[in-house]
């Protein structure tokens, strides 16, 4: 039988599970508002873990274009992700 303890673990870590699922699908969702460009600089650079120069080399574009689309993106992704929080992170943490 299960101990209060191994229970307590198990919910934990599902709980865990179901709010890293939540953050993923609201990340996901932000992901999909971005235009193709910006969608396709992030997914290299965070996901796939290319470097700036590898991204501009394989879209076409100078390193400095890599790196604006990668700026603009985050923006607008901090945007996107803080759009229904009651108080904004930038309100609070002065980044």
């Amino acid at each position: 039988s299960m101990t209060l303890g191994m229970v307590f673990v198990f919910g934990y870590n599902a709980l865990s599970a179901v709010l890293r699922t939540e953050e993923q699908r609201r990340l996901y969702a932000a992901l999909r508002t971005l235009d193709e460009k910006r969608r396709v600089a992030v997914v290299l650079y965070y996901f796939d873990d290319r470097s700036v120069k590898e991204i501009a080399q394989a879209t076409g574009v100078t390193e400095g274009t890599v790196k604006s689309r990668l700026f603009s993106a985050r923006r607008h992704l901090r945007q996107a992700l803080t759009a229904g929080e009651t108080e904004p992170r930038e309100a609070v943490s002065h980044e």
